[in-house]
């Protein structure tokens, strides 16, 4: 028996001190393997050179009020055979503590794509019937961005410590903005997670987003997709419910024009 199963009910605890829904018990487990690996792959020198970014950074690191699926970093300076070894560092670590997982990869030039599969860790949990049912932690790391700022946040969840490299939200809302813009399929997630940081008066870094080259437009065609797209937005809704703490917060993308408008 592994230490997850072994201490599902302090999992749970933890869970409850957060805030999170007891009734989402898989996306509890999810979230406690996220901050597992999080704190594994910060233990090792090499990731002071790797920013984790994304809707989990916004979630563990800044407390978004949703649950989020994967881990999102910024490659920076590392390179593919390093960031190769210490994923697999992590998943060897999580082995020795007879934790069942399988690592899979694909890599190309400017993203690598990791999946930490845990097999029978849900049936083991009760939470499926299904023996072969598999949790699944996705890694993705890219090199992209240029002029990248550098913050450390202190973690301590679900008993474990770290300091984690990641960037400041002003920069993390130009990223989320250029996502939203650049998705062929609108996530909704995207959409959620501006109206957060834009409703906390984060205000994009122009700056950071020249220097990447988004069009110097970019609040004003984010405004316009929204508007283009509100006949979609029941859909979008459905789509983000599941990953809401409360669904009464579903209302506030209602507000992503507005926000954007009042961006000075």
């Amino acid at each position: 028996m592994n230490n997850i199963i072994a201490n599902f009910e302090e999992i749970l605890a933890f869970a409850k001190n957060y805030g999170l829904p007891h009734e989402k018990k898989r996306a509890i487990v999810r979230e406690f393997l996220q901050t597992k690996i999080l704190c594994l792959i910060y233990q090792e020198k090499i990731s002071q050179n790797l920013f984790f970014v994304g809707g989990t950074a916004l979630r563990i690191l800044r407390g978004l009020d949703r649950f989020s699926e994967d881990l999102d970093f910024d490659a920076g300076e590392i390179n593919s055979v390093q960031i190769q070894k210490l994923i697999k560092i992590v998943a060897q670590r999580l082995q020795r503590e007879n934790i069942a997982v399988e690592l899979y990869q694909n890599t190309t030039m400017k993203k690598s794509f990791y999946e930490l599969r845990f097999g029978n860790l849900l049936a083991q949990l009760k939470l499926s019937p299904n023996t072969n049912e598999k949790l699944m932690v996705k890694l993705d790391i890219e090199s992209f961005w240029q002029g990248q700022k550098r913050e450390t946040i202190f973690v301590s969840r679900y008993g474990f410590l770290a300091t984690i490299v990641t960037k400041p939200l002003e920069q993390m809302v130009v990223e989320k903005l250029a996502a939203y813009l650049g998705r062929e399929e609108t996530q909704p997630r995207d959409l959620y997670d501006l109206v957060w940081l834009l409703s906390r008066g984060i205000k994009p870094d122009l700056n950071f987003a020249k220097k990447n080259r988004l069009p110097s437009d970019f609040l004003e065609r984010a405004r316009k997709k929204f508007v283009q797209e509100q006949k979609f937005l029941a859909r979008y809704k459905t789509k983000l419910r599941p990953f809401l703490f409360d669904e009464k917060r579903l209302m506030d993308i209602d507000f992503f024009p507005k926000l954007v408008e009042n961006i000075r």
